[in-house]
């Protein structure tokens, strides 16, 4: 499968704090960004993203949509 390049817009990474932890589905390390592209791709799990140089695995998505069901960000949950 060749790699897909999606542009868009990134918040810095959050990383999840200790109390988020739970060791199955939030593990140490791992964090989250909003991001946002008009491209017709969106991300998808397992993908990697690149932010400042180092590389992820998105773990989790999860959109945030508008009152009228338009898509505005989607929430990435990362993981080294």
């Amino acid at each position: 499968i060749p790699d897909v390049l999606i542009n868009g817009t990134s918040t810095p990474i959050v990383m999840n704090t200790t109390n988020e932890v739970d060791g199955t589905s939030i593990k140490t390390g791992d964090g989250w960004v909003y991001f946002f592209s008009d491209q017709i791709t969106q991300p998808a799990i397992n993908m990697q993203m690149t932010l400042n140089g180092t590389t992820f695995r998105i773990i989790k998505i999860h959109p945030l949509t508008s009152v009228d069901d338009v898509s505005i960000y989607i929430k990435l949950q990362l993981r080294f």
